[in-house]
């Protein structure tokens, strides 16, 4: 009897597991094939260690080691790590010197609060047979990647069983989360920008809006308290994304799950919003701690002559532009605005709450001053947002009258999706683009079109414009440039003596003709910026071309536009501009103007 009762009990568990495993198989595909990816096809890659900490990374990243080896909350320590093993030139963007001589980092700790068990596991295995640890060996770069694929698998969870939740329609919530994963930019971060904080927002985005519906059904405490420490993680990440609040009335669907909503989180005798309070306040708190401790400062504005304008809205730009428009580079969210009619039909309200937040959002984000946030393809400040692109998608799916002809377009926007990701990730086009060269480059494959396009025009600076210095070469144009003219027209600007914290806007205006058999590849205009009291330089190169044969055989105007911020960590005060023609090409540059504009921080 006792054997049959050990047995049915092995059993029973067993059917447990079973069921356990089967009600997770998805994730377990998505973060099985995401390994297999990164075990593949980048590990022991070229370049891999510059591409996973790079960028706005490189601040997220440089907490961690900072933090725990080399315990300097300066980051003057980490800077020489990096320079050390990475690049002697690199520069240290994100560091910030406040009034006081005090250098701390410019971005916000939340994904290195997230990637820190991670960091750890790297830091306890690597002491095993090292005394020496960085943080930024290979071992930590690829359990940085591993814990990238950790969050986003996670994400899809969220997003999966959110969906689900809403719809009651387990087909429908899994092929919106494959394809929300597959046909963005999203599995692009997470693979390719792993040092980045969108997809961990993702995450976030995914947990908030299940534990929200979950509070809703349920009525347990303990969601609410997820909330909580939600929010408080997705404000530590990026604080913008404390707008996610705004996204509760579209959550929770209706007037009616809104009003019960929040009833329930009101009534003081449960401690339920005490608790959430709570959770928040906790997570939160690692901003107020560090701020202190790097800087003296309990809230402080890191983001050094940047901030946002209301009064010059881009919004149709971050929606429909060649640029970064979010349903131009990513027009798998076009069946999304056709399942919001599938969606209204179900719920007005729904619909309603979806277009005020896609609107809202929008607009704030579009306010800020580099309203194309560098670009990155499919515009990635959208990118955690795509959590409510899910749902209308998730109707689209359902109530499409033709299932296979929904899927099929779903499938074609994803390839056309992977196609960009790839032409970006071998550096045959750039993140941004124009009409132009959005149509031209549609498709290349091939990396013999490396380099064919280019982006050459940064946003203008926020400030105020405080000078315009127009400056002029001793070499007058034309100049034609062959086989025995490789450098010319050189330009020096000397920065004025108070130029620490401004920011210098180049406008350089170029007339040039290509020969017919000639191309611009491999041509550039140089800005050498070097501090004449010191042995530092920065070395900036700039196509001279958006499209590599523009003005073949015909007179053409190019524009580029350059920003560079005067950092005092970093201090530079003088910049040679000229044209450099490295591969012998033929062409003459007709005229050739550059106007600088510096703009001085807005006080905070």
């Amino acid at each position: 009897m006792e054997i049959h009762k050990l047995n049915r009990k092995f059993v029973g568990r067993l059917l447990i597991m079973k069921q356990g495993i089967r009600s997770i198989l998805p994730e377990l595909i998505v973060g099985f094939c995401l390994t297999l990816v990164i075990t593949c096809f980048f590990w022991g890659s070229d370049n891999y260690r510059n591409r996973m900490v790079e960028s706005d990374g490189r601040g997220y990243y440089a907490y961690l080691p900072a933090v725990f080896i080399q315990q300097d909350l300066s980051f003057q320590s980490t800077y020489k790590v990096e320079k050390k093993e990475f690049n002697n030139s690199f520069v240290p963007f994100y560091l910030i010197e406040g009034e006081d001589g005090r250098t701390f980092n410019k971005y916000y700790p939340g994904v290195a609060v997230m990637q820190a068990p991670f960091f750890l596991i790297a830091w306890m295995i690597e002491s095993t047979y090292s005394d020496s640890s960085t943080g930024y060996s290979m071992l930590f770069l690829k359990l940085l990647q591993l814990g990238s694929i950790f969050y986003i698998t996670l994400g899809f969870f969220f997003l999966r069983k959110y969906l689900n939740i809403v719809m009651n329609d387990k087909r429908s919530a899994l092929l919106a989360s494959i394809f929300i994963f597959a046909g963005t930019n999203l599995f692009f971060i997470a693979i390719v920008k792993t040092s980045f904080s969108h997809h961990l927002s993702f995450c976030l985005f995914a947990a908030f809006a299940y534990h929200i519906r979950m509070y809703l059904s349920s009525e347990k405490r303990k969601h609410i308290i997820y909330v909580g420490l939600i929010l408080g993680l997705i404000t530590l990440v990026r604080p913008l994304n404390i707008l996610i609040v705004l996204a509760i009335p579209l959550i929770l669907g209706d007037w009616k799950n809104i009003q019960a909503f929040f009833t329930r989180l009101f009534q003081f005798s449960n401690w339920h919003l005490v608790s959430s309070f709570f959770s928040f306040s906790l997570s939160i708190g690692f901003l107020f701690m560090l701020n202190f401790l790097s800087s003296g400062n309990i809230m402080n504005w890191s983001y050094d002559g940047e901030g946002f304008n209301f009064s010059n809205s881009h919004l149709w730009v971050l929606l429909f532009s060649y640029r970064i428009g979010i349903f131009i580079h990513v027009p798998l969210l076009l069946l999304s605005l056709v399942g919001c009619y599938f969606l209204f039909k179900k719920n007005k309200q729904t619909v309603i709450f979806w277009l005020s937040y896609l609107l809202i959002i929008t607009y704030i984000m579009s306010c800020w001053w580099s309203w194309d946030y560098g670009g990155f393809y499919g515009n990635r400040v959208f990118t955690e947002h795509l959590v409510f692109f899910a749902l209308p998608l998730a109707y689209f799916f359902r109530d499409f009258k033709f299932k296979k002809v929904a899927i099929g377009l779903a499938v074609v926007f994803t390839l056309f999706m992977w196609s960009r990701a790839y032409q970006i990730n071998t550096g045959i086009t750039p993140s941004r683009f124009t009409q132009e060269t959005f149509f031209l480059s549609m498709f290349r494959l091939d990396k013999t079109s490396k380099g064919d396009f280019a982006w050459v025009q940064d946003v203008k600076p926020h400030g105020n414009r405080t000078a315009k210095f127009p400056i002029s070469a001793e070499e007058k144009a034309p100049v034609q440039f062959d086989g025995d003219k490789e450098f010319g027209l050189i330009h020096k600007f000397d920065l004025p003596n108070d130029h620490a914290h401004n920011r210098y806007y180049f406008t350089t205006t170029i007339n040039k003709t290509l020969e017919p058999t000639s191309d611009l590849k491999d041509v550039f205009l140089i800005m050498d910026w070097y501090d004449t009291l010191t042995t530092h330089r920065e070395y900036h190169s700039i196509p001279l071309y958006e499209y590599y044969k523009e003005s073949q055989g015909a007179a053409d105007e190019l524009v580029i536009k350059q920003e560079q911020y005067m950092n005092p960590v970093n201090d530079l005060n003088m910049v040679n501009i000229y044209i450099w023609n490295p591969q012998e090409k033929e062409f003459t540059v007709n005229e050739f103007d550059i106007l600088v504009e510096e703009y001085s921080p807005e006080k905070k």
